[in-house]
């Protein structure tokens, strides 16, 4: 029983997971309105962190927290950088995922 119930918490995260994905796949990453609740739900909800954000952009996790609390916004290159390493760490979560799936199935 307790299997079936991660199974199926497992499928509806990665569910849930593809669509964001999906989402971000369709967002201009110029947009400055949609930046902060992105960083804010990558951060929070799906288990990125910010500190292997600062490196990748080579931020401090200070700046990153002003991003998400503050009205800074980093510049539109910054931006792109940002977005397409959310992605790229969401992707991976979910191929991840579903190998984990397919060997706890087995």
């Amino acid at each position: 029983m307790a299997l079936r119930a991660t199974d199926q918490f497992m499928r509806e995260y990665m569910q849930a997971l593809a669509v964001f994905t999906a989402e971000l796949e369709r967002t201009d990453p110029r947009d400055e309105a949609v930046f902060k609740p992105t960083l804010r739900l990558a951060l929070e909800k799906i288990g990125m962190t910010a500190t292997s954000l600062a490196e990748r952009v080579g931020h401090s996790k200070g700046t990153i927290s002003k991003w998400i609390n503050t009205d800074a916004m980093p510049s539109q290159s910054t931006r792109e950088v940002v977005m397409k390493w959310i992605l790229s760490q969401a992707k991976q979560q979910l191929e991840d995922l579903e190998t984990t799936r397919k060997k706890v199935a087995a």
